[in-house]
């Protein structure tokens, strides 16, 4: 999944997804943004880190037990939603992960579903055959109140890993101590 954050003037995160290709628009106006404040010459003061998207686990929605591993929610096919900004790498990370995916739904960034998105969502993941529908985090946050489609819906627990994160700690406490006045 594919993120760009800006922390301060010259601080900035950028998360590229495993397919570099698959930019939204809006990531890549941002990313530009950022790139256009470094000058000529500055680009040695920045550093690389790299990271990938990790799968957990999954919890059932509106359930609060322990994460359970794919082979514990069944063995698919699920039926994948999202509202996030870049639903490709969402359904791409399944992929990578061996979720067997039998249909897809990508509603606009921060979509807050309705009873009614839930039938029509419902309806599809039966048409496509699949035994549950899959979606992410902050999807499940974002769900209608009360809701209870009948066919179960799986929240993706996803963590994000740093490759050097002690690198990339020990880079950022350097930063914010050069910022504070305090030697680096």
């Amino acid at each position: 999944m594919s993120t760009h954050l800006e922390i301060t003037d010259d601080i900035a995160v950028l998360t590229l997804g495993d397919d570099e290709n698959r930019f939204s628009p809006e990531l890549l106006e941002s990313v530009n943004g950022a790139l256009d404040r470094i000058e000529a010459g500055d680009a040695h003061r920045y550093s690389t880190f790299y990271s990938q998207t990790r799968l957990l686990g999954f919890r059932r929605h509106g359930d609060h037990a322990d994460l359970q591993y794919l082979s514990e929610i069944g063995h698919g096919p699920f039926f994948a939603f999202c509202g996030i900004g870049n639903p490709q790498a969402f359904f791409d990370d399944l992929s990578r992960w061996h979720v067997p995916v039998a249909g897809e739904s990508i509603f606009r960034d921060h979509h807050r579903y309705t009873p009614a998105d839930l039938r029509r969502l419902e309806q599809a993941a039966q048409r496509s055959g699949a035994i549950a529908m899959v979606t992410t985090e902050k999807d499940a946050e974002n769900l209608a109140e009360g809701s209870a489609p009948a066919i179960p819906i799986f929240v993706a627990a996803i963590d994000f890993v740093l490759t050097a994160e002690s690198e990339f700690l020990a880079s950022m406490e350097r930063k914010l101590q050069s910022r504070r006045g305090a030697p680096a």
